[in-house]
């Protein structure tokens, strides 16, 4: 029999798949690409409500989008329980490097809500740049 103190353990498992080098948007790294998302708008946190259906952007839409189709249809009891799941992102300047710009420290935090309103929350943490297409390009080639 599943136990709601599950939950804790999912959340955990999809922060540390959301920082890995496997979670990817259109073939580059997810944490990049929302990296790049947070300094183009000036803030340090993006936040996706995986279960709205809210307008995003084209990258954040398509970030929820795959997490659905990813964990979505996932077989596993507790699932049915969930009530709200939220994924935030948080960066923190960490170094400046000529070529490729700022690095920072980045933190995924998993919300997971259940039917009885209990939040279980996970983080995980990795270090990246802002994804640059041309930066990519350019060291593919050399």
């Amino acid at each position: 029999m599943a136990r709601r103190r599950e939950l804790k353990s999912i959340a955990s498992g999809i922060a540390a798949h959301c920082v890995s080098r496997n979670n990817d948007i259109g073939g580059y790294w997810a944490m990049g690409i929302i990296y790049g998302i947070a300094n183009e708008r000036g803030v340090d946190s993006v936040s996706v409500d995986i279960m709205s259906d809210e307008s995003l952007c084209p990258e954040l839409s398509a970030f929820r989008r795959l997490f659905r189709e990813q964990f979505g249809s996932a077989d596993h009891p507790l699932y049915r329980f969930i009530t709200g799941f939220v994924v935030d992102f948080q960066f923190e300047p960490y170094s400046l490097s000529k070529g490729r710009g700022q690095q920072a420290r980045a933190t995924c935090t998993v919300h997971i809500v259940d039917d009885l309103t209990k939040r279980r929350s996970a983080s995980a943490t990795t270090f990246c740049y802002s994804h640059d297409p041309q930066f990519e390009l350019k060291s593919t080639r050399g």
